[in-house]
């Protein structure tokens, strides 16, 4: 820290400080000396320029001081003029050159070991929050690695808050600066070995309390881990190679394929858990085809004692996605993410992190315009194409799919509710008819006045591909309700 050329201060006094209403707290520099400092609710810049001018310290553009609440290695960053005037009086602040900040709390979780791994890695994620200049410092001071590296150390509660980190570093990252570091450093860092710990920490081996008849401590999802660890197989295809070695327990590691394809049967308590399961296998599963191909015979194989698990993995209809969508998703996610482990290692709101909060909802709300213009696209050009559509086999299903496309199939009303779907059933031979009919319908178990549902009327005629394609509907929607569970909890 470089001092100013001004005359030496042994304190401040209230003149230095104009307000009608001030709050008094303890000030200390990183050499260990306290000013008592009046603060009278100026704007933050105003109010971090009179400290450094209390401790001698040169402030400017290059000179960016921050205040933390506190002294210690998780001690959040003051963000707010309304934050620093609700800190308590007997809380001491400290007055920190920004990039001197960054590297005590890299160097922390650096030495740190066990449980501690977590706490420091909380700390980082303090400072970095919303800080697009702390960001960048981290970048800059190989700060990317140390925070994967300390993914593998700190056990699931580690991992989490690792990638929690890492979801905030991508969030602040104006100029692609992570992405750029991670694809010259791919090789040493997104490892077998890494993998297998995000893996161990999204499906963690049974709590043996639980099974000893103790209700274990109810714990978070590991939301982090889930996201960043498909938005790695995402946008570095390459290591989705290092994911499958480690979850098939290569390098001396335990398989996790076993406990993949057994959360897909995970009861509702562990709905979260189901998902993660889906989303791992769908993300690895779209990789290139010879990867993809042993996915999906080391999952059947393990799946094939469970029929319904069996059948949900060979119907590759719930593996597809949209890239773009899936790219627009992740980057609300990862951001999400970062909100969530942000309000837990922070202290209460004030209004400054109201706002900070407020501006991730105005960006999820952008987003969610974004997809119904892609949707209200999508939807003009499937209702252009309906008229150059025909379905030769069945001329009913023809004339009445023109009014669902164009106005949605709850628009139609069904007489004594018996719907396109139960008549296709019925009638139609043809099992890509079924399924055509059926993705349009928003309930394919829907029963009608005679308490039928569609598969009962399949079931009454010996044709096998029509009851195929119905089971296999029944079985998409169910688990899409269960996705949509998972993401309200």
């Amino acid at each position: 820290m470089a001092p100013s050329s001004s005359s030496p201060r042994s304190t401040v006094t209230q003149d230095d400080f104009l307000g009608e209403e001030e709050t008094k707290l303890t000030v200390r520099n990183e050499s260990g000396d306290e000013r008592r400092i009046a603060f009278d609710g100026r704007p933050l810049d105003v109010e971090i320029d009179h400290v450094c001018k209390a401790f001698r310290l040169k402030c400017g553009e290059e000179d960016y001081y921050v205040l933390t609440q506190g002294t210690g290695p998780a001690s959040p960053v003051v963000r707010s003029e309304a934050q620093l005037m609700a800190t308590p009086s007997r809380v001491v602040l400290q007055i920190h050159r920004f990039d001197t900040l960054v590297r005590q709390r890299l160097n922390r979780i650096t030495t740190a070991g066990g449980g501690d791994v977590a706490h420091c890695l909380r700390g980082l994620l303090v400072v970095i929050s919303g800080d697009v200049r702390m960001t960048e410092e981290v970048i800059r001071c190989n700060g990317i690695h140390v925070v994967l590296q300390a993914a593998t150390l700190g056990g699931a509660v580690g991992a989490e808050a690792a990638m929690a980190c890492y979801s905030e570093i991508v969030r602040n990252d104006k100029d692609s600066k992570a992405i750029s570091w991670l694809e010259d450093h791919q090789a040493e860092e997104l490892t077998t070995v890494f993998f297998t710990k995000l893996f161990m920490a999204l499906f963690p081996m049974p709590d043996l309390s639980t099974a000893s008849g103790k209700k274990a401590a109810p714990t978070a999802p590991p939301r982090s881990v889930l996201f960043t660890l498909t938005y790695f197989m995402q946008v570095f295809p390459a290591s989705a190679t290092a994911a499958h070695d480690a979850a098939m327990g290569r390098e001396g590691s335990v398989p996790i394929y076993p406990r993949i394809v057994e959360a897909l049967d995970s009861d509702d308590a562990e709905e979260f858990k189901a998902s993660a399961a889906i989303a791992v296998l769908a993300f690895l599963s779209s990789r290139e085809e010879s990867l993809s191909k042993q996915v999906e015979k080391e999952a059947l194989e393990l799946a094939c004692e469970d029929g319904e698990t069996e059948e949900l993995l060979k119907d590759t209809s719930i593996l597809e996605r949209h890239d773009r969508l899936v790219e627009e998703i992740l980057t609300v996610a990862v951001g999400t993410c970062a909100d969530l482990a942000i309000a837990n290692a922070s202290s209460p709101s004030t209004s400054g992190e109201v706002r900070a909060l407020e501006g991730r909802v105005q960006h999820l709300e952008e987003s969610n315009e974004k997809m119904k213009d892609d949707m209200r696209l999508r939807h003009r050009v499937m209702c252009k194409m309906v008229n150059f559509m025909r379905v030769e086999s069945c001329p009913l299903v023809e004339q009445s799919l023109d009014g669902i496309i164009r106005f949605g199939w709850d628009s139609v009303h069904w007489k004594r509710n018996y719907n396109l779907l139960h008549y296709a059933a019925e009638c139609v031979d043809d099992p890509g008819v079924i399924e055509l009919v059926g993705l349009l319908a928003t309930n394919v178990d829907q029963r009608d006045d005679n308490g039928m549902r569609p598969i009962d009327y399949a079931r009454q005629h010996p044709r096998q591909g029509v009851i195929r394609a119905i089971e296999k509907l029944r079985k998409t929607q169910r688990m899409q309700r269960k996705c949509k569970n998972a993401a309200k909890q």
